[in-house]
């Protein structure tokens, strides 16, 4: 059996790495696919208004939403605003 003095040293030392790992690793991660998402579809915004050819936004848009990964990365946009 364990001393209550290791038992929370030990705790505590694995809250520090939980805690590290979240930041450093997953949600460094989760932001990634969500901002490669975005820089492309601004970039579509913008070939849009330099063409003046609306259409260009519209068929984009549908694209988004009938993708899984593309829908949910506006989603998480959409949510951290």
């Amino acid at each position: 059996m364990t001393d209550p003095v290791t038992s929370y040293a030990v705790a505590k030392v694995a809250e520090t790495l939980v805690g590290r790992f979240s930041k450093s690793v997953i949600q460094r991660w989760s932001k990634y696919p969500v901002e490669r998402f975005l820089a492309s579809f601004l970039s579509v915004v913008e070939t849009a208004r330099q063409t003046g050819d609306p259409t260009i936004l519209a068929e984009e848009f549908e694209r988004i939403v009938h993708s899984e990964l593309h829908s949910e990365a506006l989603f998480d946009a959409y949510r951290r605003v």
